[in-house]
């Protein structure tokens, strides 16, 4: 990786912004958010609603009120196709 890339990199990294991954109205995105809730077996809810679904290892270590790293989404509205139930 380029030196200038890897700096731009560590800078969003240690700046605990949001990297997108993807396009679209709510793209999922790379970042570091406080945990308020899990939920069994494998999801943790963030401070604005977001959604992550990590190793089982981390899900077991994540307590609440701390930060996480975490690729996070937008739940699906109620009444669209991928909704939770």
């Amino acid at each position: 990786m380029a030196p200038k890339a890897l700096a731009l990199l560590a800078l969003a990294v240690l700046g605990g912004c949001a990297i997108p991954l993807r396009g679209g109205e709510n793209p999922p995105a790379l970042g570091r958010k406080t945990v308020t809730q899990k939920i069994m077996p494998d999801t943790l809810v963030a401070f604005d609603g977001t959604r992550c679904t990590p190793t089982s290892g981390k899900f077991r270590k994540t307590t609440l009120k701390t930060d996480a790293w975490c690729i996070w989404i937008v739940p699906p509205r109620a009444g669209t196709p991928y909704a939770p139930r």
